[in-house]
């Protein structure tokens, strides 16, 4: 399947939820899907599973034990979670207290007890495992550039034209927030038919075991407790589909306006790793597929590390789920923010002459620190 890239254009008018409007400049949101078709050939058997340089380094290192276990756990409730493969017994999985995605494709999201992990990593038929990796928040914005204004014909929240009237518009990043009234009709309720937000436990959202769901009637009932702690959530979601009624800084409404003004909306405030994102584009899969609706769904984080290719357990399980849950569904993401930073290599080669490229790799790389958790390994010894 070749890859496809579509472009969602937004102005940067909400580029914080506490300063809407406030930016007069228009950047360019590049928006690259991750709509890949390879296939996994099973790994060959061998004496145990295949685990990633930090999973082996956690086994080596420490016994998890109770003591330890909150070293190595990455969310409040003790957990840690890993893309796996092979062929497990689910009723081992909850005997140690974990809990994973659909098992349908060629990886799937597991979720495991930190101190139960050194036995999870002993099971029969485990082929597998690699840990969740930390994700960046990746922005950069635009709208009117594109032409999709022209698109509506309309203005000032009167539409006649393509505003995203019953498409889904799904967001999984760092929340939303629920009381700017980009997100709110002109009768003051919510825009959003589903939050699921992961770092909080209460009534998680079937088949999923953690975090806590609300929906559209609970929101609008001032009952939801879920917030956007730093914001980029609520830029993402203003610049994909803000209807542009929440502009301030004396600036008149419908000034800034995202590209589908009159989309519905389903949120997930994710644990910024890529398991956690991977569970929040199904869920949101999930949601359209029940209600018989199209949704685009949005990325705007992303990591270093991996092949990004194509490759990656999480670009193949989010490639697998659009085959589940498909068609009319599209998962696209940020190009990302890395352009100036120091993790390329750039060599000037002419016909008839030769240059070298040196890759160092430090001695200890991805040591696992006890006093730290997986996501403040780095690179040295």
């Amino acid at each position: 399947m070749p890859l496809f890239e579509r472009a969602l254009k937004a102005h940067s008018g909400h580029a914080a939820k506490h300063a809407p409007g406030r930016l007069d400049r228009f950047q360019t949101l590049g928006m690259l899907a991750l709509l890949v078709g390879f296939a996994v050939a099973p790994l060959p058997a061998a004496a145990g599973p295949v685990l990633d340089a930090q999973l082996q380094a956690i086994s080596r290192n420490l016994s998890l034990d109770e003591s330890q276990a909150a070293g190595i756990s990455q969310t409040p409730d003790g957990m840690v979670s890993m893309f796996v493969q092979g062929d497990l017994d689910e009723a081992e999985i909850q005997g140690l207290g974990g809990s994973g995605g659909s098992a349908d494709a060629p990886y799937r999201t597991m979720r495991i007890p930190a101190a139960q992990l050194a036995k999870f990593l002993q099971l029969k038929g485990l082929r597998f495992a690699q840990l969740a990796r930390p994700t960046e928040y990746q922005m950069v914005a635009s709208v009117p550039a594109t032409g999709a204004s022209a698109l509506w014909g309309g203005t000032h929240g009167v539409y006649t034209g393509l505003t995203g009237k019953g498409i889904i518009v799904g967001i999984v990043d760092s929340g939303i927030d629920l009381k700017h009234q980009d997100f709110k009709t002109v009768l003051g309720t919510t825009r959003l038919l589903y939050l699921w937000d992961q770092t909080k436990n209460f009534t998680a959202p079937a088949p999923f075991t953690y975090g806590g769901e609300w929906t559209a009637a609970q929101i609008n009932a001032g009952a939801c407790t879920e917030t956007d702690g730093i914001g980029h959530g609520t830029f993402l979601a203003s610049i994909a589909a803000g209807n542009g009624r929440g502009t301030g800084g004396g600036q008149l409404p419908y000034q800034y306006v995202g590209m589908a003004p009159e989309a519905d909306l389903i949120v997930v405030n994710a644990f910024a790793s890529d398991t956690y994102l991977v569970d929040g584009v199904e869920y949101i899969l999930r949601k359209a597929q029940a209600l018989g609706k199209p949704a685009v769904i949005l990325i705007a984080s992303g990591v270093r590390q991996g092949p990004h290719d194509g490759t990656d357990p999480a670009e193949l399980r989010i490639s697998s789920l659009l085959g589940t849950y498909g068609p009319n569904r599209l998962v696209v993401a940020a190009a990302g923010n890395y352009g100036n930073v120091p993790v390329h290599a750039q060599l000037n080669v002419q016909r008839t002459t030769t240059n070298t490229a040196t890759l160092r790799i430090p001695s200890g790389i991805y040591k696992y620190r006890k006093s730290a958790p997986p996501s403040a390994c780095r690179n040295g010894p």
